[in-house]
């Protein structure tokens, strides 16, 4: 037998659904309340029609009265609208996403290790490549201290050279010809004579008489005087002449000194370009990796979402799948009442 309303109590914040199952205590009816009162709970059942169909009252508890021809109403009214979701979830659409988005990852991921193997390799090349222009620098800066002595030995050839041609054609050859043209002059001759003089290979005894043999005139001269002026003449001349082949054998080693100076800074600046293009492309390589590694957490955050998403959609088609089922039970259950 039906249960009175007034042995029932109701609470205000009581949901229909549950003040319909409290509604729902014919015991021989207990299994049919159960599955209208899931179909009522479902969340396709409209509101309106649940809270409508809790105050049938006694003809709710019965199945009596307009309550079975408002509840097939409002189940057919649930299963148009659980249809019409279950339309919209297009979980194959979403599946196929979330494949692009797995192979997207996975295309991710190998440009990141492309980009790290590249990288590795560009810093590996840096590395040499600073490592030569490093090495070529020290060879040349080391070459150009080897020849410093030579270059320095050179140099003060030339200078000498220049220095004794200078004497031989200008104070001796004047002294020699008796042209000096007043006192000032044949003394400033004769100093510069007798500097030279004893670098010659000249002997001591001549350079003693140096002075005052070529401080004489020609025709002042003496027979010794003649001797000492021409002796010594022959020594400057000499002195000057293997001074002008030291001058030339060392200007070719000298050529060729600088020639391989001039090579190894050379080497040394195309080492040091490399490094610096070396350089450029480990920086370049690094930032490659960067926007790999960006593209990676993009890509793993797009597919958390899509699997999020798919996920969620999957369990709601689930969802809305089991409430179809319960809506065609208690259809049938209604259509089978007499």
């Amino acid at each position: 037998h039906p249960v009175p309303l007034a042995r029932l109590s109701f609470c205000a914040h009581c949901h229909p659904s549950a003040l319909l199952l409290k509604t729902f205590l014919l015991p021989p009816m207990a299994d049919s309340m159960d599955i209208i009162r899931k179909a009522v709970a479902c969340t396709s059942f409209s509101s309106g029609a649940r809270d409508a169909i809790s105050l049938a009252g006694p003809d709710l508890a019965s199945l009596s009265g307009t309550v079975p021809t408002l509840l097939q109403a409002a189940l057919e009214d649930a299963k148009a609208t659980a249809s019409d979701s279950l339309s919209k979830i297009d979980v194959a659409a979403l599946e196929k996403e979330l494949e692009e988005c797995k192979a997207a990852l996975a295309s991710a991921l190998a440009e990141e290790e492309l980009a790290a193997k590249k990288k590795e390799e560009a810093l590996h090349t840096k590395t040499e490549a600073q490592k030569l222009a490093k090495a070529a620098e020290a060879e040349a800066a080391a070459l150009k201290r080897h020849q410093q002595a030579s270059i320095k030995a050179w140099s003060k050839a030339r200078e000498e050279h220049a220095r004794a041609l200078a004497v031989a054609e200008g104070p001796a050859k004047l002294l020699e010809e008796g042209g000096w043209s007043s006192e000032e002059v044949k003394l400033a001759s004769l100093q510069a004579l007798q500097k030279l003089v004893p670098q010659t290979k000249a002997e001591q005894d001549l350079c003693a008489a140096v002075g005052e043999a070529f401080g004489k005139k020609p025709d002042a001269r003496a027979r010794f005087d003649h001797v000492v002026v021409e002796a010594t003449i022959k020594s400057i001349n000499e002195y000057v002449q293997d001074l002008s082949e030291a001058v030339t054998a060392n200007s070719m080693k000298e050529r060729l000194a600088k020639a391989e100076s001039y090579g190894l800074w050379a080497i040394a600046s195309t080492e040091s370009d490399r490094s610096g293009e070396a350089r450029e492309a480990e920086a370049a390589a690094s930032e490659s990796l960067k926007r790999a590694c960006k593209e990676t957490e993009s890509a793993k955050k797009r597919l958390k979402t899509v699997e999020s998403t798919t996920q969620k959609l999957s369990n709601e088609k689930v969802a809305l799948e089991e409430e179809q089922k319960i809506i065609e039970e208690a259809r049938a259950l209604l259509e089978s009442k007499p």
